[in-house]
């Protein structure tokens, strides 16, 4: 009896054991490669909005931004212009020595007054002589004396013909020596402010060399570096809201689109990166160059989409799971995903319903 007990004893234990192995083998076969977390709670699947966006910082840049340069090799006379002053198109910014230029004007201004008042002269001339020979023909004049005074009205119009023919050759002269004037002298060939200044008074400057920089005052853009990873979810003309810091310390939040993308790529911290810009023509005008902030571009906003939270999806041999609870207990099952929301939400293409309940580690 006693063995008989003993025996029942033993066949006891190894059911236990063998129960035990065949839970240890379920949720092995359920759980494995189940990501670790620290506390689960059941989510239903609902519908909602998908708002992903792409942030990054932001340089405010003039949208045009110019060098300039004195046409002519020449030491340098004077300078009207300090970095930071706002100009006008056509202000003058510096000017080289040019003495000899200034003389050659003159000169040229001189016979250019002379020739015109030959010119004149010789016009009215050609009146005087017109009269004379109009009033001998109403006088009936002998016809050698009509003759003789066409042709000296006729010697007053060639005269007038070479006045004329030296005016111009003086009009150009002044043209010439105006742009000889102009090649010493650096103006503004736009609004703006003047960003950079390389030369002081007394240096001598190279031909074509810059020496000053100016920026449209109106017309800024953003730029922003993007990864790698990320630039590949955008394009040209994605909306954009961009947010400042002001000098008060408020905050200024403007709307803007992606206006350029370069092809090639730079190292930022570490990371390969492409600078792109955002137009931000027709923005208020106390924006200023060199402020920063950050921007974040809209990669998708959508409603009415399946969403779960991110951290309800895991990866196992590159596919996407989730855990969802059929009676009572969860199971495996793949889904496949769609945009990452930037609200730690992610939506579900396919896989999941309405009203699925999963685990949300």
């Amino acid at each position: 009896m006693k063995n008989f007990a003993k025996s029942n004893r033993q066949a006891l234990i190894v059911v236990a054991i063998v129960a035990l192995i065949g839970v240890s083998v379920w949720a092995a076969f359920h759980f494995t490669r189940i990501p670790a977390f620290s506390e689960t709670r059941i989510f239903e699947v609902q519908k909602g909005a998908i708002k992903s966006e792409i942030a990054a910082d932001i340089t405010l840049q003039p949208a045009v931004d110019t060098d300039l340069a004195f046409e002519n090799s020449g030491k340098i006379k004077s300078i009207y212009v300090s970095v930071g002053d706002k100009v006008k198109a056509g202000q003058l910014l510096a000017e080289e020595v040019n003495s000899d230029y200034v003389v050659s004007l003159r000169e040229a201004q001189a016979e250019q007054k002379a020739a015109q008042a030959d010119l004149e002269g010789a016009q009215e001339n050609i009146d005087i002589q017109g009269a004379k020979l109009k009033s001998l023909k109403n006088a009936n004049a002998k016809k050698y004396d009509v003759k003789a005074q066409k042709e000296t009205k006729d010697q007053a119009g060639s005269s007038a013909d070479s006045k004329e023919a030296l005016l111009e050759a003086a009009n150009q002269r002044v043209i010439s020596a105006n742009l000889d004037l102009a090649k010493t002298r650096l103006t503004a060939p736009m609004d703006g402010m003047i960003t950079d200044k390389t030369i002081e008074v007394g240096e001598v400057v190279s031909q074509a060399g810059p020496v000053m920089k100016i920026a449209t005052s109106a017309n800024l853009e953003a730029d922003a570096f993007v990864s790698e990873l990320d630039v590949k979810k955008i394009a040209v003309g994605d909306s954009a809201e961009i947010t400042l810091s002001s000098a008060d310390g408020n905050k200024v939040t403007l709307d803007s689109k992606i206006k350029n993308i370069y092809p090639a790529g730079t190292v930022q911290n570490g990371v390969s990166s492409y600078k792109v810009v955002f137009d931000l023509s027709g923005q208020e005008s106390n924006l200023k160059s060199g402020m920063t902030g950050t921007e974040n571009i809209k990669i998708s906003d959508q409603a009415g989409a399946i969403v779960v939270p991110q951290s309800s999806v895991f990866s196992d041999a590159g596919k996407k799971y989730v855990m969802v609870m059929s009676s009572g207990l969860p199971e495996k099952k793949d889904v496949q995903v769609g945009a990452y929301g930037s609200d730690e939400i992610v939506e579900i293409l396919s896989g999941l319903v309405e009203g699925d309940k999963i685990l949300k580690f």
